[in-house]
Parts: structure tokens; sequence; C-alpha cells
């Protein structure tokens, strides 16, 4: 039985981001030789991104369970969450609400949308097109 789940949205933007990357709860050093590494205690889960261009981005509302790694060239954002699976009602639903969401409406709204497996990991990978100087959406 899985004690945890994650999930995963990969986001593949299309237009510039806003600036200005800080570190995550959990994340690895800034340093630019080393891979962005997130563990939530007392988990034994460690998410570990080897692509050393993703700078970790602090989350705005402070959860500890949350990751966020970005790189502008090519724009792409990697961010997740661990939480106990007793919550979790499967990728389908919560792809359902997050696509509801009014951030996704057009003409912003995903498209080539992929639920993925590795391994235990769900994944949501989706591209989006993203005002210019606009700070990108998760």
């Amino acid at each position: 039985m899985r004690q945890l789940v994650a999930a995963a949205l990969l986001t593949i933007c299309l237009a510039s981001l806003a600036p200005g990357a800080a570190s995550a709860p959990g994340a690895s050093p800034l340093a630019s030789n080393e891979p962005f590494t997130f563990t939530l205690r007392p988990s034994r889960i460690i998410v570990r991104i080897p692509d050393t261009s993703l700078r970790p981005v602090a989350d705005p509302n402070g959860r500890p369970n949350y990751f966020k790694v970005e790189g502008h060239n090519p724009v792409l954002i990697v961010s997740g969450w661990i939480e106990p699976d007793v919550g979790y009602k499967g990728l389908d639903a919560f792809w359902q609400g997050e696509s509801a969401s009014p951030a996704f409406a057009p003409p912003f709204a995903p498209i080539r949308v992929e639920m993925l497996r590795e391994g235990r990991w769900e994944i949501v990978a989706y591209a989006a097109l993203r005002a210019a100087g606009r700070a990108p959406r998760n």
C-alpha cells in the first residue's frame, strides 16, 4: 500500500516569466552544479530533478509539502506536492478540479495535455501560453 502519493505538474510555458527565484523549503542549495532535491519529513520520498538549469521557487502560500522549480530557456516549470494517500482521489479527479479553475480559462487553457506514470508518480504534462510579463501559474 502506498504510504504517500505525489502529483507533479509539468508545465511547458510558451512566453516570458517574471524573473526572481527563491529557495523552496526542503530544497537543495541554489548552486548551479547541484540537482534540485526535495523531501518532506517524515516521509522517505526524495524528489530529485537532475537538470541544474531549473531553480527552486518559493511557494507564496508557504506550504511545506509543495515544490516548484523553473527554467527560462526554454521556459519550463515543474511543480508538485507530497501528501498522504487518504485524501487523494486519483489523477483524473485532480485534473478535473485543476482544469475547471478560472486560471485555465482561454486563451491560457492547457494544450497537449498528457497524463503519465513514472513508477508510483502520476504526472500531468501540458503546454500553456503565457502573457508577456505575467507571473506563471502552476
